[in-house]
């Protein structure tokens, strides 16, 4: 490890900042949800109604445990009109052997059933995730740094203000940045490399 340790309330997943948005919109509400037991037992932990029919939104996270039933029901919900809410939009989850599909791969599997594309995702790049984090921090967005490996998500969280750093040790290449969008505002080959620079590596 790198010696760095935070308490489990000072970790924000995309799936926690979607809990709290929602929390904030529509508390009990029912959800259909898509996601890992873990993720169940959040939304339920906040006062949310898991439901098969009915449900006020639909929300896609990431699934370990997705089946082709899930899929076929959350498309019918948004298909249907339910607002339907994805937590993050990141296409691949990197694996120790090479990447596994991520939600974003879901949502191109939804649009091209349905026609239609989320009407709100929480996580990076976009704005409610940047809103829970100020919240919850109390920083403001130029006090706060984006480390990561993906230029359309960790880097693009720049246009919130926020510093970036990317790290070529994940999904993103060196020859990629060219062709980038947006750059970030750091490079380094990984988390190592950051520390040295910080200097808290001796």
């Amino acid at each position: 490890g790198f010696g760095l340790f935070a308490d489990r309330e000072r970790i924000i997943t995309s799936g926690v900042a979607t809990v709290i948005y929602l929390k904030d919109q529509k508390p009990s509400a029912r959800i259909y949800l898509v996601g890992t037991p873990s993720l169940e037992e959040e939304f339920k932990a906040n006062g949310f109604q898991l439901v098969d029919e009915n449900p006020d939104f639909a929300v896609l996270g990431f699934d370990t445990t997705l089946t082709y039933n899930k899929l076929r029901k959350i498309s019918e919900f948004v298909a249907g009109g339910i607002p339907y809410i994805a937590t993050h939009s990141d296409i691949n989850c990197p694996t120790p052997t090479g990447f596994m599909p991520d939600i974003g791969a879901m949502m191109a599997m939804i649009e091209s059933s349905t026609g239609k594309k989320a009407d709100l995702i929480i996580g990076k790049p976009h704005t409610p995730m940047v809103e829970v984090v100020v919240t919850l921090t109390g920083y403001a967005p130029d006090q706060l740094t984006m480390v990561g490996d993906r230029i359309y998500t960790d880097i693009a969280l720049g246009q919130a203000g926020i510093l970036t750093v990317l790290v070529l040790s994940g999904e993103t290449e060196k020859a990629d940045l060219p062709d980038a969008p947006r750059q970030p505002d750091l490079m380094c080959q990984n988390l190592g490399e950051l520390l040295r620079i910080l200097k808290w590596e001796k």
